[in-house]
């Protein structure tokens, strides 16, 4: 519902910024006439463009590109390695692309936080799908200029923690060689859990949209993640 996806995005950005991860500010200001009694949020400005353009833009030199790579690896990791040590999976992005990373001069700003996974997913398969869904979006910006194959390999250095990497990747679906083709049936967005509506029960348990987001994971990522161990 809106609502829920209002509630969601809210709360996702006021929990990534308390924790340091840079998100579009929140503004406490009242709502302009039209909008009075509507759902409505104010956000900072963010001047700059995605993180995509920046990477398939072939007069930005590839030195910039894998430096901006290597910076989401590092930023990544760190947000990961909290996820997992408070059990949040609402710190994991649920859409995770290039498009959804904004370069602001020396600032990688996070968008779209409505939608995410509810508090009972599993924070180390949200990181997994999360850095499959990242790797197989720097494989797609690459594939627009070969010389920046290196791209993905940048983020893993950046990220630089390859057991905590190995330890989610595996959990998402057995390694660094694939990710998502969609949304698994009966996705686990958060959406669904800040909504009252929702009427599925919660369990500790591996649940069936669980299992069939591992069965959804293919063989996607490139030759050279093969081997990654």
């Amino acid at each position: 519902s809106a609502l829920a996806r209002w509630e969601t995005e809210r709360s996702s950005i006021q929990l990534w910024s308390r924790h340091g991860f840079d998100v579009p500010g929140l503004i406490d200001a009242p709502p302009p006439p039209e909008l009075e009694g509507e759902l409505f949020s104010w956000f900072e400005f963010v001047p700059g463009r995605p993180l995509f353009w920046h990477l398939v833009d072939p007069e930005v030199a590839l030195s910039e590109k894998l430096t901006l790579a290597r910076q989401l690896g590092r930023d990544s990791r760190r947000r990961h390695a909290l996820a997992l040590e408070l059990n949040e999976p609402l710190l994991l992005h649920e859409h995770p692309t290039t498009k959804h990373v904004l370069v602001s001069a020396d600032r990688l700003v996070t968008i779209d936080l409505e939608g995410g996974y509810r508090s009972d997913f599993s924070p180390e398969v949200a990181a997994g799908l999360e850095v499959a869904g990242v790797v197989r979006s720097l494989w797609r910006d690459a594939d627009q200029d070969p010389l920046s194959e290196a791209l993905p390999w940048a983020y893993v250095e950046g990220y630089g923690d390859l057991p905590l990497l190995r330890e989610v990747a595996r959990a998402a679906g057995g390694g660094l060689r694939g990710a998502p083709h969609h949304q698994p049936e009966n996705s686990l967005r958060s959406s669904y859990r800040y909504s009252k509506l929702d009427p599925r029960q919660k369990t500790n348990k591996v649940s069936q949209p669980v299992v069939a987001a591992r069965a959804r994971v293919r063989t996607e990522i490139k030759e050279p993640f093969r081997h990654v161990p």
